[in-house]
């Protein structure tokens, strides 16, 4: 037949990895994918760390508590918003 077949040991090279869903921590600044996203002020971080480490920057930091209270606008309310109060 005249069909090719890969060689052995050959492999295709690997894709490359996709972006982080989250974006990179925006606190440590090391490149690290973040887990974690602030409820009151969407900041990204990697790690429990660098969670508090936001929470206790200068100038009083953040509370970590979104306001409940605030308006969100009916265009842009999702499901997501939903259930955040459970």
């Amino acid at each position: 037949g005249g069909g090719e077949t890969p060689a052995a040991g050959k492999e295709e090279p690997a894709a490359p990895a996709p972006p982080p869903r989250m974006g990179e921590c925006e606190v440590c600044g090391e490149g690290r994918p973040a887990k974690y996203r602030c409820p009151a002020c969407a900041v990204a971080s990697c790690s429990l760390d660098c969670s508090r480490a936001h929470k206790s920057q200068a100038g009083g930091g953040c509370s970590g508590k979104r306001d409940r209270a605030s308006f969100k606008d009916i265009r842009e309310f999702t499901d997501t918003d939903m259930v955040s109060d459970y």
